[in-house]
């Protein structure tokens, strides 16, 4: 059985398949008409014998066995495949959630570090405890540590930084963030309580 992978990619075809196969020269000059024929039928064996064998290398190039059941019909699914776009089979889309970070995520990440800072751990620990959430899904610790340094410089994290900064004394700044932090957690990292 031969393993057919549409959609793959080659390299260009160099050496024997990249070299044309010798014409039948227009002017052969004989004196007799059965000379020429002959000679004819001898060049046209000749060019079915290379064509043949350049046909084994095609085989060979797409890594088609020569001695494979339908080994011409698989050639042929491999050239239109490689030659004509409008024939290729559509590669599979990823599925899942988009990994665009929108502003509400970047937000919610802020939100959420936030709320571990204010605990008194550090942004690292903050941000490997996140990833350890799976709240926002597999990222890790340290491309969550890059997105909250981002996110920190954005106006809504500003303006909530400023907020927080001029709470009273004694306001309890852990569980405001928290409170934000839920606010801005996306949907399914939500606790069902």
């Amino acid at each position: 059985m031969v393993k057919f992978n549409l959609n793959a990619t080659y390299p260009p075809y160099a050496g024997d398949l990249a070299t044309p196969i010798a014409p039948v020269p227009e002017r052969i000059p004989l004196s007799s008409s059965e000379g020429i024929q002959n000679l004819i039928s001898d060049v046209h064996k000749i060019q079915l014998s290379e064509y043949a064998r350049k046909l084994g290398l095609l085989l060979d190039f797409y890594g088609i066995p020569r001695d494979a059941d339908g080994a011409r019909d698989l050639l042929l699914l491999k050239l239109v495949d490689h030659h004509v776009p409008g024939m290729r089979v559509e590669k599979k889309t990823r599925s899942g959630p988009s990994q665009k970070w929108t502003a509400e995520a970047r937000l919610s990440l802020f939100t959420t570090v936030q709320a571990l800072l204010a605990e008194g751990r550090s942004e690292a620990a903050a941000c490997r405890a996140v990833h350890q959430s799976k709240a926002f899904g597999s990222k890790s610790a340290l491309s969550l540590q890059r997105r909250y340094a981002e996110a920190r410089d954005e106006p809504a994290a500003q303006g909530l930084l400023s907020i927080f900064a001029q709470l009273p004394e004694g306001s309890d700044a852990v569980s405001l963030w928290k409170k934000a932090a839920e606010a801005w957690l996306p949907p399914h990292a939500k606790s069902e309580d």
